[in-house]
Parts: structure tokens; C-alpha cells; sequence
């Protein structure tokens, strides 16, 4: 039996089950970085709720949240670099100062 695409759109290739256009979150986890993206428009399977994310959409935001994990991992790498002191003053707005000792 052969499948039409449009068959393909409505049909889980999990399970085979219908699927219908919603939003929902995506999580994308690299070791210990984890970030969730919300109201992100969706195929969702009705039976067994496989996500499908339009292939354009999808690569996009893998590529963004790429680049977020990068730029965090290089400043974690530069925070571990810096010298601290050993004592650090804080000044807030209204003047009042903490100081923390190590």
C-alpha cells in the first residue's frame, strides 16, 4: 500500500496514530545544559504523542540553542580564568554596601 505525503503528515510514524497541530515545548539537553523552548507550533500525536517539528523550524532552532551552549560553555571558561579577590564589595543603588570575604 502505498502513502501519500499528505497521509505522511497525518499519520505517526511511531505508531500510526492521527496527529493535530498544537504548540508545545521542546527540550534540548547537552550534558548538563538544558534549554526549553515554549510555543513552539507542532504536529502532536494523538495516540502516543510523538512531536513532529517542521524540518526548517526544527534545524533553526537546534542551531540557535547550538550557539546558546557555546557562547555559555566560553563564559564559564573565561569565569574560571579570572582572579577573584579575596574580598568583593558590593554597592547597591541605594548606597548600602555587603561585603563578602572569602
Amino acid at each position: 500500500m502505498d502513502v501519500t505525503p499528505q497521509e505522511m503528515m497525518n499519520t505517526c510514524v511511531q505508531c500510526g496514530g492521527g496527529v493535530h497541530a498544537a504548540t508545545g515545548e521542546l527540550v534540548y539537553r547537552y550534558d548538563d545544559f538544558v534549554v526549553t523552548v515554549t510555543d513552539v507550533p507542532m504536529l502532536v500525536c494523538d495516540q502516543c504523542g510523538e512531536r513532529y517539528v517542521h524540518g526548517p523550524l526544527g534545524v533553526e532552532l537546534g542551531n540557535l540553542v547550538d550557539a546558546m551552549r557555546r557562547q555559555v560553555e566560553a563564559t564559564a571558561n573565561a569565569n574560571r580564568a579570572i582572579a577573584y579577590p579575596r574580598a568583593l564589595v558590593l554597592q547597591a543603588s541605594d548606597g548600602a554596601g555587603l561585603v563578602l570575604a572569602s
